[in-house]
């Protein structure tokens, strides 16, 4: 493109002097003036005297307490004199149980005597000729039964009789559901994978059927059944 002549192009009229923007100059008064700190507000650091200071890994020597700060307690900690701290001797102490147990007010309990023992023992044995205890054991193994499955009480543990009755009864009413093989197993698979250890050790086919024979229960004499019922 050829360059533009001279008398095509137009000049552009200078701007006046009324239409420029000037700022006004600020007045004394408004300009912020930063006044020197008085000495009083200056912190100043005071050198460190020879006695508190540390070289290498020497322990920083304990300064004595010289009362100043009396005044604020609650900045300070004190700790309680010799004479309110409870030193417990080992003779408070409670010689711990052989067998774990305690009763309810935390005392060692009182061996069982012979006659409770017999009566305890005559509860398990009437127990253990249901049909529910003999379908239950001809089923589980004894190295396949877990916590949740019946457990016989120990007639010569020191239970209490209210602890005692409790845990006979659990057992009972857990047997009671073992009359019944196909109900008693399916609550056991729930928390067994399916009897699985059973149907592994041959107790159990694949469906989940029952293939070791059952005992049945005898029919005691009336003197026996009269024995067991009174206890």
């Amino acid at each position: 493109l050829p360059p533009t002549p001279d008398h095509h192009r137009t000049p552009l009229p200078p701007t006046p002097d009324h239409h420029k923007m000037s700022l006004p100059p600020t007045p004394d008064h408004h300009k912020m003036s930063l006044l020197p700190t008085p000495d009083h507000h200056k912190m100043s650091l005071l050198p460190t005297p020879d006695k508190y200071r540390t070289r290498g890994n020497e322990r920083p020597r304990e300064v004595p307490y010289d009362g100043a700060c009396d005044n604020h307690r609650s900045l300070r900690k004190r700790s309680p004199s010799p004479s309110k701290v409870k030193i417990k001797s080992k003779e408070q102490k409670r010689p711990p149980l052989g067998n774990g147990s305690t009763t309810s007010n935390g005392k060692q309990p009182d061996l069982l005597s012979d006659h409770v023992i017999s009566q305890r023992e005559k509860q398990v044995r009437f127990g253990k000729v249901t049909q529910g205890y003999l379908n239950y054991t001809a089923i589980v193994p004894h190295h396949l039964r877990n916590i949740r499955d019946p457990g016989t009480p120990n007639p010569e543990h020191p239970y209490s009789k209210r602890c005692w009755d409790g845990l006979v009864r659990a057992w009972r009413r857990k047997l009671h559901t073992w009359d019944d093989p196909a109900v008693a197993l399916a609550e056991r698979g729930k928390y067994t994978r399916n009897n699985q250890d059973l149907k592994f050790f041959g107790k159990l086919n694949k469906v989940g059927e029952v293939v070791v024979p059952l005992g049945k229960v005898a029919v005691p004499s009336t003197e026996s059944a009269t024995e067991l019922k009174d206890s």
